[in-house]
């Protein structure tokens, strides 16, 4: 009895060790998808980069065309109805001018003062009258770059599309190996970018009968921007 006992007792052991796994939880099993959205949207603002250089005999002169240089700009981009606050500096030294003798060495030439202001334009009809003013007091466009006021929010919205793209993505690989889709267990934005083809600078050519008495006015030709989101997922699988 004792011999049946304790092989009735070994029986029950070895049953309750392979069972357990059954009644513990099961391994949490994973798909790791990239879902992208893209959106393409006219710009409806853009930023020009202006700059300015003045050279003088001494450093006192040059200093007093920079102020005054600067003075003129920023008066000239108010009366354009630009904001203060979309007004910034974004460079200005003033440095020694050299000459360079035949003979050898350096002579110094005077100085010279160069400045680069950062102007925000938010209503696009007005950009070429902004540029031929800006020029008038600055003697360099270094570039114009077009832009979306509500870009933040633009984004935040293609993240959830993003997000459901992945999913859409995750459910149809899940179901083909049989498995179900469970819940998102992690998310990251690994990038996110707005591209678009470089501005052509065109100029509107009045009539001519007319080119005597008015010159040609700035005209630019803005490309539509791609907005684009990246959102890495990791879904969990189920058993179904």
């Amino acid at each position: 009895m004792k011999k049946i006992g304790a092989f009735l007792a070994a029986a029950v052991l070895a049953f309750s060790l392979h069972a357990a796994p059954a009644f513990a939880d099961q391994p949490l099993d994973t798909i790791q998808i990239t879902g992208t959205a893209s959106k393409t949207v006219d710009p409806d603002m853009a930023t020009v980069n202006f700059a300015f250089e003045k050279q003088g005999a001494t450093l006192e002169e040059v200093r007093q065309a920079g102020a005054e240089a600067s003075r003129k700009f920023i008066n000239s981009m108010l009366a354009q109805g630009v904001a203060r606050d979309d007004i910034a500096t974004i460079s200005y030294n003033v440095s020694p001018r050299y000459e360079y003798p035949k003979n050898g060495g350096q002579k110094l030439a005077g100085y010279q003062v160069y400045g680069a202001w950062e102007v925000k334009e938010k209503n696009l009809d007005q950009l070429g009258t902004l540029i031929d003013k800006g020029l008038e007091s600055a003697n360099r466009l270094n570039g114009v770059r077009f832009g979306l006021q509500h870009e933040d929010l633009i984004k935040r919205q293609l993240f959830g599309q993003a997000v459901e793209n992945a999913r859409y993505t995750a459910q149809a690989v899940a179901n083909a190996g049989g498995r179900g889709l469970g819940v998102l267990r992690q998310a990251s934005i690994p990038s996110s970018s707005v591209v678009a083809a470089q501005p052509v600078l065109l100029a509107r050519m009045n009539k001519m009968e007319m080119a005597d008495s008015a010159a040609a006015s700035t005209q630019l030709a803005p490309k539509a921007l791609t907005v684009t989101v990246q959102v890495d997922t990791l879904f969990a699988l189920t058993l179904e």
